[in-house]
């Protein structure tokens, strides 16, 4: 989903002055990015596909995948559209006479320290630390990482999102900065699918030997958008 999402608000961004904006389609994505061999080998072997970011199929035949590895394989083999491609829910199988419609140039890396200043320019999809504290995230609510340190075990839990904006605010004389992502949980989740998450780390404070420690832990990383989405 933040995959497809990146890719429309590029593209849209980049052509508001002319034309309807276009909705690129995630079923596309889902049925086309592995090969339905593949599928079957994951559906044997959960692992798999590990070292490509790929997960196991759940029941309706879906998997989860590294957003960096699916922009790569769009920037070879493009996308579809909404209207030609559907949203159903589950994998089908793959596209015979599939049709692309969207390529983009180039991917470009985002690290950390950086996406406060590119997300003014564009979209970025990103993995976000998820914990309990993202989960529940309340419509007001700021996630800045988990309340319990000993939560800390989920620590490599990530998913997907989509950054799209920023805020810098003043409350109760204390400075704010947080980004605005959205995710694919569905309107229930925070406030109708958009939440916020703080742009400062995560520190977690430990004894390691005897001696205290800070660890730091970026909520959002391995960030990366696409560069110059165009029509084929």
């Amino acid at each position: 989903m933040a995959v497809a999402g990146v890719l429309e608000m590029c593209y849209n961004a980049l052509h508001k002055s002319g034309g309807e904006n276009i909705i690129i389609s995630p079923q596309d994505l889902v049925n086309n990015y592995l090969t339905n061999d593949e599928v079957e080998h994951l559906r044997d072997n959960p692992r798999y596909l590990e070292h490509l970011g790929v997960t196991g199929l759940d029941h309706k035949d879906c998997y989860g995948a590294s957003s960096y590895m699916v922009l790569k394989w769009v920037l070879e083999k493009g996308c579809m559209i909404e209207e030609k491609c559907p949203f159903v829910g589950s994998r089908q199988p793959n596209s015979i006479g599939r049709e692309p419609m969207f390529k983009f140039e180039t991917l470009k890396p985002v690290f950390p320290k950086d996406m406060w200043e590119e997300v003014e320019n564009q979209p970025i999809v990103a993995d976000v630390i998820v914990t309990s504290e993202f989960t529940d995230l309340g419509s007001d609510d700021i996630y800045v990482g988990p309340d319990d340190p000993s939560d800390i075990d989920d620590i490599g839990m990530t998913h997907t999102v989509l950054i799209v904006g920023r805020v810098t605010k003043t409350d109760g004389g204390r400075l704010e900065e947080y980004y605005i992502v959205k995710n694919s949980w569905g309107t229930d989740w925070a406030n109708g699918g958009y939440g916020k998450i703080s742009r400062k780390p995560y520190k977690l404070k430990e004894v390691v030997d005897g001696k205290h420690k800070t660890s730091e832990y970026d909520l959002l990383h391995n960030g990366v958008f696409p560069v110059n989405v165009y029509s084929l």
